[in-house]
């Protein structure tokens, strides 16, 4: 069966290709996999793996939904083959697995952590992937018939590259959801579909700490491939001047492609020194920005000392290598 949806289809084949990538990642799982249907359990592949398997990105760690079993079941099976119980939220760790039981959310108190939630083994997919951020992460897999569950269009939104939310009035009460998705368009080149603007004016990113903004806007920099539309989308925020490191840059003028192959020259250069590769990459944004923009970089940078050091090491090796013609050694210094 094609992999492009109709617009009323909801269920899917995967493609022979996508069936073996599936059986491989999951062989090493076999057991508890086994043992969990063995019992009754009806497990689903969910999340961003479903949306890499899909959509061809590379995948590290794998979400699975158990539907069928109470959490008494999952736990004695799941204990039993080495995953740690984390009982109040329901899952089950054993990187690269989480399992979890399906559950409902409910926003009661502001904030990213102001959800309250329960949890329902009998719940079905739909209902459980109503609480996904975005409908390309709300799609599933179910693993006894390698079927793909797709009840909120994430398969057409994926394949156009955009994102939307799954219910624009739920995403609202999450503000964390909006530096998300400018994550994924740095990594994936996702648009934003108009559902996901309209959210844009009432929503307010000054409910989350300033470090976990700052986690996010290092993250986009330092990592993504795609950054003239995840900042053109942070710059329309409400409140984007405050932004860290973001909120001091003017997309229209800043060299991205420059600033690209400069992150990858300088950790090319330092690769063999033990720095980590994002603060090699957050060093090789500051340098950039020069002489005029340091100053302001420096003041929003939320970072622990031994990172600080680090970010410091990478700017004076970076200067001494030519890498910053327009970076004066007193910056590196005072940072």
């Amino acid at each position: 069966m094609s992999m492009m949806p109709s617009p009323t289809s909801k269920t899917f084949s995967l493609s022979s290709s996508q069936e073996q990538l599936l059986t491989a990642k999951m062989a090493p799982h076999n057991a508890p996999l086994k043992a969990l249907t063995s019992a009754g359990g009806r497990p689903f592949l969910v999340g961003g793996a479903v949306r890499d398997i899909v959509l061809g990105f590379p995948l590290k760690d794998f979400d699975l939904e158990i539907h069928g079993l109470a959490y008494p079941d999952m736990d004695r099976i799941l204990t039993a083959h080495g995953f740690k119980a984390l009982p109040r939220y329901g899952i089950f760790q054993k990187p690269p697995l989480e399992i979890a039981l399906p559950r409902r959310e409910k926003h009661t108190r502001p904030g990213y952590h102001g959800f309250d939630f329960t949890l329902d083994p009998h719940l079905s997919f739909e209902a459980a992937a109503a609480r996904r951020d975005f409908t390309v992460n709300a799609m599933g897999i179910c693993l006894t018939t390698q079927a793909l569950l797709d009840p909120y269009g994430g398969l057409l939104d994926g394949l156009k590259r955009c994102l939307t939310p799954v219910a624009p009035p739920t995403f609202r009460e999450d503000p964390l959801r909006l530096l998300r998705a400018a994550n994924f368009m740095a990594r994936f080149n996702f648009t934003p579909s108009p559902e996901l603007n309209a959210c844009i004016e009432k929503m307010d990113l000054r409910g989350l700490s300033k470090t976990k903004i700052f986690q996010y806007c290092r993250h986009i920099l330092t990592t993504g491939t795609h950054l003239k539309p995840a900042i053109d989308f942070l710059q329309r925020l409400p409140h984007a001047a405050h932004l860290p490191l973001i909120g001091v840059l003017d997309p229209q003028t800043f060299p991205f492609e420059t600033f690209l192959g400069l992150r990858a020259q300088l950790w090319d250069h330092l690769s063999s020194t033990g720095l980590s590769k994002e603060n090699s990459a957050l060093a090789a944004f500051l340098g950039l920005l020069g002489n005029d923009g340091m100053p302001m970089a420096e003041e929003a940078l939320p970072v622990a000392a031994a990172d600080a050091l680090e970010i410091k090491t990478a700017l004076k090796e970076g200067y001494r290598a030519g890498f910053f013609a327009e970076l004066s050694p007193d910056h590196y210094t005072d940072l």
